[in-house]
């Protein structure tokens, strides 16, 4: 009946009303599948987009079970829908419609199901402690819940381990890492019991992430084998490249040039074969970094525009906003200005339409550092105090960290000296604050500290950037 209404509706205006919200199910397919070719691109754009009107005609019309298969049928969440990112109002609208006709029908492990899925967007456009909040509650629910069959109970289990999944970002967004490290034991405690070779893969390449986060290079190589001998025993070709792009840019970290381009250029390979093209656009970014760490600055520029050509055509604004903010960096480091300036600002804007608090605060802490660098410091102060302010409301202390550490640089540009030493103890005892520090950089800010004695030259672009990167990695 959806459907025949949907037909009713003359074709430019159906076009006009989902055009919007175009999101490339290539993504969601490749995801599943691992085997999307451009081929699919048309048809499956077409399908997904009248299944979006169905949707939308079924909800209007209180018909719940064909709202609630309508949004199987889009594959949200199974498929990885969130990951197309940049569409959140439209997720959220769909999300919403799911949580109302669950309830209307009184289906439980649907309602959980799209609950989880909603708070997982608020974390994603910033709505850090309030998706804590769903995401514990929804936790709590399916840890109450009484399953005698062990099919739907293993599901029920594997629903719990993906829920400590994102409750482990979420604690590594805020900075506890004790939280994180529980959150990630109990994943891995979970999949072992169910003996799912393919969910402790995954397992141990989350606790692998994290180990590099903090700095522990050698258990994180370790964990990031074991996920790659599972994978291998699975023969299974989307996981081992993830895996070949974790070790590269682990190896990346720690100065191994030729094992990162090896391990890079092979995940990019493999994505490449496989026709997954977010895949390809994540690598490209990744080979273009370490150009740019070897000041390849022709081949890092090459890498960065073809990652964002991707980006652009699979509709991924997260994305194309990641790859501006590279562009815009890699320019800065060239001095051309003018370049800096037009990629920063565009992907502040993209941050803006989507959503996404904390790429903002960082786009116009950028945008103050390009303002310093030519030496207009009231346009610095202007856009630093913005990101301050964010960062303050979102209760980020690494955001207010970088922006304390570049208001002490304006201070220092003008002879303050006083309110530059204040500024700059400040921004440090802010990442002293975060217990994710990595043990190097750590030690770092704390000799900075014992010789705050004297005005510190303030940090390089290049150094504030690396600071950046080695954050924003981990926090995508």
């Amino acid at each position: 009946m959806a459907l025949t209404k949907q037909e009713q509706q003359p074709y430019h205006t159906r076009e006009k009303q989902t055009e919007r919200r175009f999101v490339t199910m290539e993504l969601v397919y490749a995801q599943a599948h691992d085997e999307a070719k451009t081929t699919h691109y048309h048809a499956l754009k077409e399908r997904h987009n009248k299944l979006l009107w169905a949707m939308d005609c079924a909800y209007k019309h209180q018909m719940w079970p064909e709202v609630t298969a309508f949004v199987r049928a889009i594959g949200l969440p199974e498929h990885g829908y969130l990951a197309v990112n940049g569409y959140w109002g439209e997720v959220k609208k769909q999300l919403e419609q799911a949580l109302k006709a669950a309830e209307a029908e009184q289906d439980v492990y649907t309602g959980l199901q799209m609950l989880a899925e909603y708070g997982w967007l608020l974390y994603k456009i910033g709505q850090t402690a309030k998706a804590h909040s769903i995401l514990q509650e929804t936790l709590a629910a399916w840890k109450e819940s009484k399953i005698p069959d062990p099919e739907v109970r293993k599901f029920v289990d594997k629903q719990i381990a993906g829920l400590h999944g994102r409750l482990a970002v979420i604690a590594q967004t805020e900075g506890d890492s004790k939280q994180q490290a529980y959150h990630l034991q109990q994943k891995r405690q979970i999949h072992e019991q169910l003996n799912d070779s393919e969910g402790l893969a995954y397992a141990y390449a989350n606790q692998a992430d994290m180990a590099s986060s903090q700095g522990d290079i050698r258990t994180a190589a370790q964990l990031y084998q074991q996920a790659h001998t599972l994978f291998s025993a699975r023969g299974e070709q989307s996981g081992l490249a993830s895996i070949d792009f974790k070790m590269g840019m682990l190896a990346q970290r720690v100065g191994l040039t030729e094992v990162a381009n090896d391990l890079l250029s092979s995940s990019l390979r493999q994505r490449e074969a496989s026709g997954h093209k977010l895949g390809v656009a994540n690598r490209k970014l990744a080979l273009g970094s370490q150009a740019e760490e070897e000041e390849d600055w022709t081949r890092a520029e090459q890498n960065y525009q073809d990652g964002l050509l991707v980006y652009q055509e699979l509709g991924d604004r997260s994305g194309e906003a990641q790859a501006l903010l590279m562009l815009g960096a890699l320019s800065f480091q060239r001095q051309q200005w003018d370049k800096a300036h037009l990629f920063f600002t565009q992907t502040c804007n993209l941050y803006q339409e989507i959503g996404n608090q904390p790429g903002i605060a960082t786009a116009c802490c950028l945008l103050g550092q390009l303002a310093l660098a030519q030496r207009d410091l009231v346009m610095a102060e202007t856009y630093i105090q913005q990101s301050l302010t964010m960062g303050q409301k979102l209760k980020d202390e690494f955001i207010q960290a970088m922006a304390y550490l570049q208001l002490s640089a304006i201070a220092a540009a003008r002879g303050e000296e006083a309110l530059c030493l204040s500024l700059r103890r400040e921004g440090l005892e802010r990442l002293i604050m975060r217990d994710d520090l990595p043990a190097d950089l750590l030690r770092e800010v704390y000799q900075e500290l014992d010789a705050l004695s004297v005005v510190a030259p303030p940090r390089s672009f290049k150094q504030y950037l690396a600071l950046l990167k080695r954050f924003l990695r981990s926090r995508k």
